[in-house]
């Protein structure tokens, strides 16, 4: 157990070094073909309540997807982390003017925002360090996805923008990991 977690972190710490030396443009370009594939996909254009993540740092800019959001009158909520509790609640945004910097210096939604309180999600969009092929992912380490979806009495589709550097072999397991559903790269969609 403890092994896997020494694995788990030197993956992530490698994953990371390798994100963060992709060019901007490279990054860019990257993003755009991810965010038009997701548009493009049924899982997408069937979702009307989407919960998503405001980009940081060098993650994939879905920036775009959630504008569309906002022009197809989509639902689109983000999260808010509450680190004494370690969880997560998602509220919903209407433009960005809605978004306030929080904890760990991401964009959070302001407490004036509306909270999601019913169980429908359609779609799930779920940031990540590194991912395999049997679609199970590292996150940043604390753990707030896992825990979040652990509570939901119905799972949404769980997708997730990569770039293909992010992509591994294999990432340990730990019971409580939820796998995903569909990564998506500049490249590829992984099933």
């Amino acid at each position: 157990m403890e092994l896997d977690r020494d694995e788990k972190e030197r993956l992530r710490q490698e994953i990371l070094r390798r994100r963060s030396q992709l060019a901007i443009e490279e990054r860019e370009q990257a993003s755009r073909k991810i965010v038009q594939e997701i548009l493009c996909s049924k899982q997408f254009q069937v979702a009307e309540i989407i919960f998503a993540y405001i980009p940081f740092r060098d993650e994939v800019d879905i920036s775009a997807l959630i504008e569309e959001c906002w022009r197809m009158d989509k639902q689109i909520f983000v999260p808010k982390a509450d680190k004494a509790s370690r969880s997560m609640t998602f509220y919903r945004i209407e433009s960005w003017s809605d978004l306030e910097k929080g904890n760990y210096g991401i964009m959070e939604p302001k407490r004036s925002c509306l909270s999601h309180t019913n169980e429908k999600i359609d779609l799930m969009i779920i940031p990540g360090v590194a991912f395999d092929r049997k679609r199970n992912r590292i996150g940043y380490g604390a753990g707030y996805y896992d825990r979040y979806l652990s509570r939901l009495n119905h799972k949404p589709f769980l997708m997730a923008p990569a770039y293909s550097l992010q992509i591994v072999p294999k990432i340990p397991t730990e019971p409580w990991d939820q796998p995903l559903d569909a990564i998506i790269t500049e490249a590829e969609w992984i099933y």
